[in-house]
Formats: structure tokens, sequence, C-alpha cells
């Protein structure tokens, strides 16, 4: 990352912030300290905000352990190579894109851009790319920052703001998480590119049935287009399915990781770990938005105006 970008702003005046050492700073004087692992809380919210928004330490550990076993590497796979290919495409049209800042909101233990992350760097090398995860889950975050170090990560709730600066986002990721269109426009760059990841409404359809699981919102996809419509289009979009093979303890924590954990009766769970082997399908669709070419214009012509004010 260069030395003088930082693409974080403080969550009290919004006001740029500086890290110093193990801290950041804006020039009205809030600080944050920098946990020990790495990460920072830049949400105002108290810690009985904390326990109630976000992922439990349950729901964290059964997601990890289930995605280390590579169940959602299709989607992962799939997803990168999808954000790699925009970046072939810019080296084609000869475009330098200049630094490169990836973000995912919702990040959770980070999976998924961790795995980007690897990806990317094999393929374009580290010195033009910086990467950021957010999650209103302090535990989310403090697990993320453990597992991948070469990532900054802080706690923060996309509902109300997503703490970058204008424009200083070229990638961002938004995986099974909420979204905020207000901000999704305000932190992308002009030509920035929006991955919105979401289950089909035949994800996981054999488990919904015999379980008694949270359906998946009817009309999703339809939904989060026009939610996202004002500033953004729908360019591309892939769906990806494919069998899965779970034992018991396998599809405990495949239920265990999503909101269903919250929804479950006791007796459901230990009934789910004495089950034998069991098939069915995970189902995901990935959505690519850019932003409607006149905004796109506009907001280019309003960042060189600015350039060229000095």
């Amino acid at each position: 990352m260069e030395k003088h970008f930082w693409p974080l702003v403080c969550p009290v005046c919004e006001a740029a912030l500086t890290r110093i050492d193990n801290m950041l700073k804006c020039v009205q004087l809030h600080s944050f300290d920098m946990a020990t692992k790495g990460y920072v809380n830049l949400s105002l919210g108290n810690r009985q905000t904390h326990r109630l928004c976000g992922d439990a330490r349950e729901m964290l550990a059964a997601r990890k352990t289930f995605l280390g076993q590579g169940f959602y590497q299709p989607l992962s796979d799939a997803l990168n190579m999808q954000v790699y290919q925009r970046f072939l495409e810019l080296a084609r049209h000869k475009v330098k894109p200049g630094l490169t800042c990836i973000a995912e909101v919702g990040c959770g233990e980070g999976y998924y851009l961790g795995r980007l992350k690897d990806y990317l760097d094999r393929r374009l090398g580290t010195e033009r790319m910086c990467y950021f995860g957010m999650d209103i889950a302090k535990e989310a975050v403090r697990l993320a920052a453990r597992q991948h170090n070469d990532i900054f990560f802080f706690v923060a709730d996309v509902k109300r703001k997503i703490l970058f600066s204008k424009g200083s986002v070229r990638i961002l990721l938004n995986i099974f998480s909420p979204r905020n269109a207000v901000e999704f426009d305000r932190v992308l760059a002009s030509e920035g590119l929006l991955f919105v990841v979401i289950p089909n409404p035949d994800h996981l359809t054999s488990l919904r049935s015999e379980f008694g699981l949270l359906a998946i919102e009817a009309n999703k996809r339809q939904h989060i287009v026009e939610q996202l419509s004002g500033v953004f289009r729908l360019a591309k979009q892939q769906s990806i399915k494919y069998d899965l093979y779970l034992n018991g303890k396998e599809l405990s924590d495949l239920i265990r990781m999503t909101p269903n954990y919250w929804h479950l009766p006791s007796e459901t769970w230990s009934s789910l770990e004495a089950r034998e082997d069991i098939r069915t399908s995970a189902s995901f669709t990935i959505l690519e938005f850019k932003r409607h070419a006149v905004q796109a214009i506009r907001r280019t012509t309003r960042a060189r105006a600015r350039e060229a004010r000095g």
C-alpha cells in the first residue's frame, strides 16, 4: 500500500484517518486503537449492539470449519475468476488502474476475501493492490484478522456507513450480506465494480423441506437489481450449481453457520449430527454491477475537475 494512501474515514467526523503505529487518527484528533491481532473497531455502537448484530461465535466456528473443508470452493473459484477477468479486460484496453482497493462488506471470517487475495497475488502481484474487510460482528473480524494478517479488517455497520472515502474502492464484494445502495455508490470509484453473491431459490432445497429451514426471499435477484437500479446496472450474472455430500457433522455445521442457528429447536441439532450421509444441492448466483454510463461520466468529470483545481 502506498505510504500516503489510507482509504478509511473517521466514524465520528468523516475526516480521513491516518495510520500512526498501532492507531488510526483523524485531524479532529479522534483516535482508534488497533487490536493486537491487527484489526480496529470503528463501530460507534455499544457492546449490546454487537451481541445483537452479526453472527454468533458458534456460527462463525461452524462456518470456519465448513468452508475450510472446501464445500463452497466452487463458488469462491468462480468469483475469483470473474474478478480476475475484469483486470485482464483493463490490460487489453491498456488502462492502468493505479492502486486498486478491494473491499468486502459483511466479510465474516474472511474466507472469500482471503482466497481472492491469494488468487490475484499469484497472477497480478501485490504491489498495486490493497484489501479491506468489514463486518458488524467483532468476533468475525477478530477471527478474520487472525487468519489473514495481510488484509486489514475493521468493525463497522454496513447499514449505517461504509467507512471508506468517496470513490476509493475499485472492487466491492457483497457476499450473502446486507446491502446499502447509497453507500455503495459513494465509496465505489467511477469505473468500480460491485459483485453481489446470493443463494438461488433451489439452494439446499431438500434440507429446507426436511428440517424446516428458513426460506430464501422470493424474487431475491430481481429485488436486488431493483434496489440498486438507481445507480447500478446489472452487467453480468453467473450461476453455479453442484451437489453436496455431507455427513452428520458437516450437515450440522452447514445449518449452524446460517441464520437458522437462531431459529431451530435444540432437539433438531442432535438429530442432525446423527444423520447418515445426505445429498443436497448448492446453488448460487454472482451478480456483477456497473454504474449507469451517464453517472459514471459525471463522476469522472467531477473528479478530473477537482484534480485540475489542485
